[in-house]
C-alpha cells in the first residue's frame, strides 16, 4: 500500500475522532455551564478500533487550550501528532515523514458558541445515570450511535463509544494545567512530505 493511501485512511479516522470530541464538549456544555471555567485541559487517552483483524489500540495524551485549540499526541504504537487550531488542522505522521495541512472553515468554532447546534442534528437523545456517571446516548440522523460517559464530579468525559466498534477512554484528567503555548504551534521538519 502506498504512503498516500495509508495517510488517507488515517485521515478518515482522525476526521471522525475530532468530530467526536466536538460532540462531547458540546454535550458537556449542555450539562453545566461550569465547563467555561476550564481554560486548559489535559488527559491521557486510549483509542480502540475494532476491525475484522482484531482490535487496534492506540494511546497518547490530549491537550486543550481555550481560544487556541487542541493537540493529540499519539505515542504508541505509532507516533503521530494532530493539531486542531483556529484556522487549520495539521496531521503529522512522524514515522512516515508525512503531514497534511488544511484550513478550518470559518464557522467551525461557532459550535462552541452555540452548544445546542450539534445536538439539534441528533435523531434521538437519551439520558441515563449510573453511580459514577451521567450517560448520554445519541443516535444521529445517519443512524450512528454515540454513547458518552461523563464523570459526575468533573462533568468531563471518561468514555465514548461509537457504533460499538470505536471506543475512546480518557483518564488522568488535569483541569487548568499550565500549558506552554509552544504545544499548539506545529513545528514540522523540513524534510517531510506535505500532502494537501
Amino acid at each position: 500500500m502506498s504512503k498516500k493511501k495509508k495517510l488517507d485512511k488515517k485521515s478518515i479516522l482522525f476526521n471522525q475522532f475530532y468530530m467526536l470530541f466536538i460532540i462531547f464538549l458540546t454535550l458537556v456544555s449542555l450539562l453545566e455551564q461550569k465547563v467555561v471555567l476550564y481554560k486548559t485541559l489535559q488527559a491521557d487517552f486510549l483509542q480502540m478500533t475494532v476491525t475484522t483483524q482484531g482490535t487496534y489500540t492506540e494511546k497518547g495524551t490530549f491537550f486543550y487550550k481555550k481560544g487556541v485549540g487542541f493537540r493529540w499526541d499519539y505515542i504508541d504504537p505509532e507516533k503521530k501528532v494532530f493539531w486542531l487550531l483556529k484556522e487549520r488542522v495539521v496531521e503529522y505522521y512522524v514515522e512516515d515523514k508525512q503531514a497534511r495541512i488544511y484550513r478550518v472553515e470559518e464557522n467551525f468554532w461557532k459550535v462552541f458558541e452555540v452548544p445546542r447546534q450539534l445536538v439539534r442534528h441528533a435523531k434521538r437523545i437519551q439520558e441515563e445515570e449510573t453511580p459514577k456517571h451521567w450517560v448520554l446516548k445519541m443516535t444521529t440522523k445517519d443512524e450512528r450511535k454515540v454513547i458518552i460517559y461523563f464523570n459526575k464530579k468533573t462533568l468531563l468525559p471518561e468514555e465514548i463509544v461509537v457504533d460499538s466498534d470505536n471506543k475512546f477512554l480518557f483518564f488522568n484528567w488535569k483541569i487548568n494545567p499550565s500549558l506552554d503555548s509552544a504545544l499548539f504551534r506545529p513545528e514540522l521538519p523540513e524534510d517531510i512530505e506535505i500532502i494537501n
